[in-house]
């Protein structure tokens, strides 16, 4: 065991201080502020990607047929990793938290997911204020850093989002990783620290793939902590490298703390053969191929010109730094023309990268030039850096074009080093009334980032509010307004349904979903001819096709043009054999016009498809009552019924069978 002197002796003060016991208050108000900014978010329900990963995921039910090693096989949504469509999302932990923390105990109840979030990202504040105590010297400029971190409105959408919790979670681990590191690199208990921190790492990049950049920060830490021993070593190299071995014992001062050097290289390959391992079994999970994603949606990162995709991702990554400086303009979705491409050097928006990178140039140029900010200054912007790569696309291929969520662990970085360079001003500022004002404008940013907090929590409590901001920050986006009309849709609010979904269909012509449940709304509202006329448009789109055939059979088939509506529904079972509706609304058809045979055999079709579909079961319950074979029709209006308890027509059509049995003579 390497002895707790082995650590840098020029290493920052604070770094060399244990936490005071009395940080326990600390830690209790963080955790009283953190939860309570969050508090209104616990009245939310299910919205945005909740419903797949939530509502229909088979992984989190514990009474399933899919057992706890099925969620190692499987990505976030449920589905095998092994499948082609698979979004190669692989967080099986996060999902366990679901399984076991929510679902065992409290089934599908939205609040228990929403309080297990906000409990999980209080603990992580929690955990940035002891990394921030490690890094930033005084105390009260480490609380200002956790404080920032715990009331972000950049976090609502990981925080007040169930599916949010893989950022959180992740979080949680990579911090813990980062501090057990470090009590490695002090010598207390050197290698169970380590590979304690290495399994930390794991747990990080088992809940969100970016949780194995932890790895990165941990080296980087230990770099920055022994920098100067490092120089001296590259200078006296050369001589190292010409002596003999007799001098070298001799002139061991060519390597001053040899210790300290040998206990870094050692950390340094534990975690690098460790890094390496994760990233092959990561990568393995994926079965040799990408995820795959919406070009028409993500055009900007998909663009023809490689200049334009250069100079659009350029602006990008300066405006994700934006929205940790200046969290005001948050949005669920990005997609389609919200952000418009970068297309000339001409264009003012090249300017924010360029200033962006030269900020950070000059604050890593202090980094290594100053003792005092090395450490607090390097790890701030490795922090704020290293966990955003894998959302740059650089490596790996991404499916957002701005996503708040990604940001939860860069935010770690920009909170301390905001929080340290408000202890650099205050530490020149010789005037104790410039110091209270400097006190009291940061406690106006936390309290700003309160109210913008409570309020962004709002926008999440349902899919309705959500979407409606959306559309309020984004007007250009025609996802935003079709999704925002089919909730007006759900809420009754038809009128307002139809001039979103005509508004989604003016910002993008070609918008086929928009098409398709405009058909939808025209169809409910009994206006078949325009429900026709959207259908059409939605099924010249070749992606959509398959999804329209049947709707448009049906608006067929209600405009009597059954020759029309036959032929799209062979098309539709032809491109899908077990759909279901097709099968029924095609057996209805032939029974309107008098093939019963023809009718009874697709009835049949679709109920052997899905045996529990009622209106299979009271279409085909009806047709026997036509054909006076009143047993079977019986049955099946009885099962009708039993799957649907509140089908009337169901329970009319049996009263006229046991009616027509009675008068029936023996």
């Amino acid at each position: 065991m390497v002895q707790p002197s082995h650590y840098a002796e020029d290493a920052h003060p604070s770094f060399k201080q244990s936490p005071p016991l009395f940080d326990i208050w600390g830690c209790l108000f963080i955790l009283l502020v953190s939860a309570g900014v969050y508090r209104n978010s616990l009245n939310a329900g299910f919205v945005f990607d909740d419903h797949r990963a939530i509502l229909t995921n088979k992984d989190l039910e514990t009474d399933g047929e899919r057992t706890i090693f099925d969620l190692f096989y499987n990505d976030f949504w449920g589905g095998a990793m092994s499948r082609t469509q698979s979004h190669k999302s692989y967080r099986p932990l996060t999902v366990l938290s679901y399984r076991y923390l929510n679902y065992l105990m409290f089934g599908r109840e939205p609040f228990t997911y929403h309080l297990i979030n906000v409990l999980l990202h209080s603990a992580v504040s929690i955990s940035v204020y002891h990394l921030s105590r490690l890094l930033v010297r005084d105390s009260l400029s480490s609380l200002f850093a956790s404080l920032l971190f715990s009331v972000h409105s950049i976090h609502t959408e990981a925080v007040a989002n169930t599916v949010g919790r893989a950022e959180i979670l992740s979080a949680l681990f990579y911090v813990l990783a980062i501090l057990v590191y470090m009590r490695s690199i002090r010598g207390y208990q050197f290698y169970s620290h380590i590979f304690l921190s290495v399994f930390l790492s794991a747990c990080a990049m088992l809940s969100k793939e970016q949780g194995i950049t932890s790895i990165g920060i941990c080296i980087i830490a230990d770099v920055l902590l022994h920098w100067n021993q490092l120089i001296l070593v590259l200078c006296n190299l050369p001589k190292y490298l010409g002596a003999t071995r007799a001098v070298v014992r001799e002139r061991v001062d060519w390597i001053p703390n040899f210790a300290v050097i040998h206990s870094l290289i050692v950390r340094c390959v534990i975690l690098g053969i460790s890094g390496t391992a994760l990233m092959f079994f990561r990568l393995k999970m994926n079965h040799g191929s990408q995820p795959i994603f919406n070009e028409t949606e993500l055009r900007l990162l998909f663009h023809s010109d490689r200049h334009v995709r250069v100079m659009s991702m350029g602006y990008l990554y300066a405006f994700n730094y934006w929205l940790l400086l200046c969290p005001y303009q948050l949005c669920c979705d990005w997609t389609h023309p919200s952000i418009l491409p970068v297309l000339s050097l001409s264009d003012s928006r090249n300017i924010w990268l360029p200033l962006l990178l030269l900020l950070f140039s000059a604050l890593s140029f202090r980094c290594i030039s100053s003792r005092e900010d090395r450490l607090p200054l390097g790890m701030s912007i490795a922090l704020i850096i290293i966990p955003f790569i894998p959302a740059t696309g650089i490596i790996f291929r991404i499916g957002f074009i701005i996503a708040e969520r990604v940001l939860y662990l860069p935010s770690i970085g920009h909170c301390i080093l905001t929080a340290y360079g408000a202890d650099k001003l205050k530490r020149h500022l010789h005037f104790s009334y410039f110091r209270k004002l400097l006190y009291i404008f940061c406690l106006f940013v936390v309290l700003i980032q309160v109210w913008r907090t409570w309020l962004r929590n709002e926008d999440w409590l349902s899919d309705l509010n959500l979407y409606k901001s959306g559309v309020k920050l984004n007007p250009q986006n025609p996802k935003m307004h079709n999704n925002y009309a089919m909730e007006l849709k759900d809420s009754g609010r038809d009128a307002e349904a139809e001039l979103h979904y005509l508004r989604a269909l003016e910002i993008e012509p070609d918008y086929a979903d928009s098409y398709f449940n405009l058909g939808n709304l025209y169809a409910d509202l009994n206006m078949h001819e325009k429900a026709l006329e959207m259908f059409i448009k939605s099924a010249s789109f070749g992606q959509m096709r398959a999804k329209t055939m049947n709707n448009l059979a049906t608006m067929y088939m209600k405009l009597q043009r059954y020759s029309e509506a036959e032929k799209a529904f062979h098309e539709q079972i032809a491109m899908n054999p077990n759909h279901n509706m097709a099968h029924n609304n095609l057996a209805s058809l032939y029974g309107q016009t008098g093939r019963r045979e023809l009718a009874k055999k697709h009835f049949l079709k679709a109920l052997e498809i899905n045996p529990s579909y009622a209106e299979g079961h009271f279409n085909l319950g009806t047709l026997y009552y036509q054909l006076d074979q009143l047993d079977l029709a019986e049955d099946h209006l009885r099962r009708s019924i039993h799957i649907n308890p509140k089908h009337k027509g169901a329970v009319n059509n049996l009263n006229v069978v046991l009616y027509a049995k009675n008068q029936k003579p023996n």
